[in-house]
Order: C-alpha cells, then sequence, then structure tokens
C-alpha cells in the first residue's frame, strides 16, 4: 500500500504465486484485493484563531487518513469516538459538533474484504 492507500497491482499476483507455491495439495486459495469504503465526515467546527478554515482542515485530513491507514485490517470498525477525538486535537480547532460519519453517529462496520479510505470531508466554521 502506498502514501494514497493504492495497493500496487502487481502485489495481487505475487503473493498468488507465493500461496500456489506453499499451500497445501488439494486447497484452492483466491487472492484478492479489498474493497475501497469510503469514509465520509461532515462536522461544524469551532477555531481558536491559530489557524484558517482551510488549514485545520488539511491538517485533519492527514491525521484522519493516517489513522484510516492503521486499521487496515486491524479493526473491524472506524471509531465514532476516534474521529472525534482526531478532530478535536487538530491544530486550529477549539470544539465541534454535529460530526456525522457517513451520515451518522456510530461506529462504521469495515467487513474483512473492506479497506477503509478517507472520502469527503466537510468542515464547516461555526461561532
Amino acid at each position: 500500500m502506498n502514501d494514497s492507500m493504492e495497493i500496487d497491482e502487481t502485489l495481487e499476483e505475487v503473493v498468488s504465486e507465493h500461496i500456489e507455491n506453499v499451500r497445501p495439495i488439494g486447497a484452492i486459495v483466491t487472492v484478492d484485493s479489498p474493497n475501497e469504503k469510503k469514509i465520509n465526515v461532515t462536522a461544524d467546527i469551532k477555531l481558536d484563531g491559530s489557524k484558517a478554515l482551510s488549514e485545520a482542515t488539511s491538517i485533519f485530513i492527514n491525521s484522519f487518513t493516517e489513522y484510516l491507514k492503521s486499521i487496515v485490517f486491524e479493526t473491524s470498525s472506524v471509531s465514532y469516538a476516534k474521529i472525534g477525538s482526531i478532530l478535536l486535537s487538530t491544530a486550529g480547532v477549539e470544539d465541534y459538533s454535529n460530526l456525522l460519519i457517513n451520515g451518522g453517529s456510530a461506529n462504521i462496520i469495515v467487513n474483512d474484504s473492506e479497506m477503509p479510505i478517507a472520502g469527503t470531508v466537510t468542515l464547516t466554521e461555526v461561532a
């Protein structure tokens, strides 16, 4: 996986060849790339005056993307609370409200065949 959360197209073939060489006799193995599961975030944020909205949004997106990278194939959900925590620890953000992840306020389930990636992030400044 590269920095853009993309899997090298040749990886699937390399993994398949390796498994074919070490698999038990009679076992049938299928190697497939994971499906992307976009995680969209919207929130109203109160800025602390140290960053512009565009800067705070960019910082949040970077931290959010790093979080998603860290949980790929490690956990079965994207944590609503963790995203809120990332938002609160973002430079320039004093507080937030109306946080929605994929339109809801709950953890997002990620199946074994899915990989969470950052989708649309919309942060709106409020007074």
